[in-house]
């Protein structure tokens, strides 16, 4: 399996994403393409900034391009998209590709230090033009908006949406109605430049009163023929009596149904973090017969957390429970917030079109709270 390095500076880089896609140029030539996006620190004045970097080669090529090459054949930096003035902070970015039009779309939250805001904030890479564009907001400014996640592909229509070939883009929100923080979503056709502000409140009404964030995304492949939108979130859902204990929440455009994830009480009462959310390929399949896994963080009795899958049908039903790592190594710091951030702590998951899966997550703590290793497992979801 071919690699690709990345070779920097010495500046703290932190929250990496990436995405990847293939395609054929005009004289038929078989190209694949990734992209990274990832905050560093501006060793100059020390704020947080966002670069993208991305990769091409041939299917041919033995050895992929390194990051920092010739054979990058893009690099931004945030000097390059940051025309607000200085003492603003970009953190925690993400990227999706445009499967039609192989064209790039970069997400990221803004800090404004004068406004003490947090903003959503997005840029759109013009394939054919080799162009970047934006940036440009993301959200209505009548809320703080936090670590976006963002996916692009054909939808059907929700929450005011309308179907077709659309950016989706989902992120905590906070100040939208009340105080509390809630998973908000937005959605714009594909290429069409400019500030979107029609995003809306996804907010469980068992829980309309509770905390909610950290919302991860996925479209549906193209092969499954109705189109649905995935939305996976951590959910502040307490027993009587305790004021705090988060669960995971899956969200679908479909039906617009909640569906309770981590129900499980193998270790009696913990906790679920940090999902990821893949929807399964269903060649020409209704929506409620097609399945979404999701991978979490559990909490166990000993206090380590613990890493953990399973499948849930858009009709209702739900496969069993995957122990992926049941020993759960090393303590995790406690979760105080559904906008605080881990940096280590994380889940990533991906499902192919033969049912099979990869789940990948952080290992254990080391010294102040950070992962010393990130293992990974294969299997079949059926």
């Amino acid at each position: 399996m071919a690699s690709v390095t990345c070779r920097f500076a010495s500046a703290d880089y932190r929250t990496p994403k990436i995405d990847a896609i293939g395609y054929d140029d005009q004289v038929s030539q078989k190209y694949i393409e990734v992209a990274i996006a990832f905050r560093y620190t501006d060793e100059v004045n020390g704020d947080f900034e966002i670069g993208v970097l991305r990769a091409r080669w041939t299917e041919d090529d033995l050895e992929p391009p390194t990051i920092g090459e010739p054979s990058w054949v893009s690099v931004i930096y945030g000097e390059d998209f940051e025309p607000y003035g200085m003492n603003n902070s970009d953190l925690t970015p993400d990227v999706a590709y445009d499967p039609y039009t192989n064209d790039l779309y970069l997400v990221w939250t803004r800090y404004y230090e004068y406004e003490k805001l947090h903003c959503v904030h997005y840029m759109h890479y013009d394939h054919d033009m080799d162009q970047w564009y934006g940036p440009w907001l993301g959200q209505s400014l009548d809320h703080h908006g936090w670590i976006p996640r963002i996916d692009v592909g054909t939808t059907n229509d929700f929450l005011g949406f309308d179907s077709g070939n659309n950016v989706v883009v989902v992120y905590t929100a906070q100040n939208c109605g009340n105080y509390n923080f809630h998973t908000h979503i937005n959605a714009w056709p594909a290429g069409s430049n400019g500030s979107h502000a029609s995003d809306q409140c996804i907010i469980d009404p068992d829980w309309d009163d509770r905390m909610a964030g950290l919302p991860c995304v996925d479209i549906s492949p193209e092969a499954n023929g109705h189109p649905i939108v995935a939305v996976a979130f951590i959910q502040n859902r307490p027993p009587p009596g305790i004021a705090t204990h988060f669960g995971i929440t899956l969200w679908n455009s479909h039906n617009e149904q909640f569906t309770h994830v981590s129900t499980e009480a193998s270790y009696g009462i913990g906790q679920a973090v940090f999902p990821s959310v893949a929807v399964h390929y269903h060649e020409n399949t209704l929506p409620v017969n097609q399945r979404v896994s999701v991978s979490y963080f559990m909490s166990n009795q000993y206090g380590a957390w613990v890493p953990r899958a399973k499948w849930v049908r858009i009709g209702g039903s739900m496969g069993q429970l995957v122990d992926i790592d049941p020993f759960g190594q090393g303590e995790w710091p406690e979760i105080y917030s559904n906008v605080q951030y881990a940096y280590g702590l994380n889940t990533a998951l991906t499902v192919f079109d033969d049912q099979s899966y990869w789940v990948a997550w952080s290992d254990r703590a080391g010294y102040g709270g950070r992962p010393v290793r990130v293992k990974a497992t294969y299997g079949f979801t059926d």
